[in-house]
Parts: C-alpha cells; structure tokens; sequence
C-alpha cells in the first residue's frame, strides 16, 4: 500500500483489517465505475493508490478538498445534503466513513440515492465492535467505550440495511471486522 494516512498502520492487526476493507471495498467498485461522486472525500485518502476513472470528491472542508486534488481529484465543496449535480448523474456513488459523523444520514443517503444512476458503495464502523476495537487497540476514549467523540450514529449491519433500503433498491451489506461494507444500486 502507498501512503495512505489513516488506512495505513504499523500495527499488525489494524494493518491486516485496513488491508481487507481496502480489498473489500475495492472489489465493490470494480476496476472500471465509471463517473465516480465520492461524498465526504476529505482528503482523497481513499484515492491514494491511484485511479484510472473520473473522480468527483464533495467535502465541506476546503482544505482538505486542496490535498484531494492533488490525487487527481476533481472537487466540489458542498454538503452531503445538497449535492450540487442533476439528479441520475453518476454511474457509482460513494460514501466512505461519513454517515456515523451526520445528524439525519437519511437525508444524505437520500442526496446520494438521487445523483446516482448505477451502484454505490457506503461503509460504516461496525457498532459497537469498531468502538471495542479502538478502546482495546489505542485505549482512547476511555469514558465513552471507545467511541470516537465526532460519531454521532452508530451502525449495525440491520441498521445500514433498513436505511439504504429507503432510497436503493438493491443493498447488499457485508461486515469486514470492525466495518460494515454495502453495495447498493438504484435498480434491482
């Protein structure tokens, strides 16, 4: 693996769970997506070994979408809940570690579900096995069982389902130890 900020550890446990989502994740998407619109890409860390396809990243943080286009990102800053793209325009739609950070993932989910024309990929911590993960392998967060104090929802594999199954209408929900990993697609 390149240098992947986060998904990169030398610990050997977290490096062989990162390893496995970046594997699982990436067999979602396939080699060819087509037109990608990737919501809450932050940095682009999920870009960083390289792509071959168009990449569109939408985060709020405008120095954060600066480090995305330098992985040939091409960037929006705008909201997970007004995406600024005609409805249907995206051949596969991602959202990566962001809906346990909004208030009404619903409603992001809906944006996503609305700008998508093919399939996606949405991933989450597994609750309460990402928090356990992060108390037993860090010892941070003590006082909250390991729960990352930016998460604001937590998500079982049932959970995740029920949501996406509101706008999509395949979903497919994988668990990868400590994450859930759902592809999904606007028609059946």
């Amino acid at each position: 693996m390149s240098n992947l900020g986060k998904y990169e550890s030398a610990n050997p446990l977290k490096k062989a769970l990162l390893k496995r989502f970046l594997e699982k994740t990436r067999d979602v998407m396939g080699s060819d997506p087509g037109r990608v619109l990737d919501v809450g890409t932050g940095e682009g860390l999920f870009w960083a070994d390289g792509h071959e396809f168009d990449v569109i990243g939408v985060d709020l943080r405008q120095e954060a979408l600066v480090a995305a286009r330098s992985r040939r990102i091409h960037v929006a800053n705008a909201s997970a809940f007004a995406l600024p793209f005609a409805n249907d325009s995206f051949d596969f739609v991602v959202a990566i570690e962001i809906l346990e950070h909004l208030d009404d993932p619903a409603a992001a989910i809906g944006e996503l579900a609305r700008v998508a024309r093919g399939r996606g990929l949405i991933t989450v911590p597994w609750e309460p096995w990402f928090s356990l993960m992060v108390l037993i392998g860090t010892g941070q967060h003590v006082r909250r069982m390991g729960r990352e104090p930016e998460h604001v929802q937590a998500f079982g594999p049932n959970d995740l389902r029920d949501l996406l199954g509101d706008h999509f209408a395949m979903v497919d929900v994988r668990t990868t130890l400590p994450w859930i990993v759902a592809e999904v697609s606007v028609s059946a």
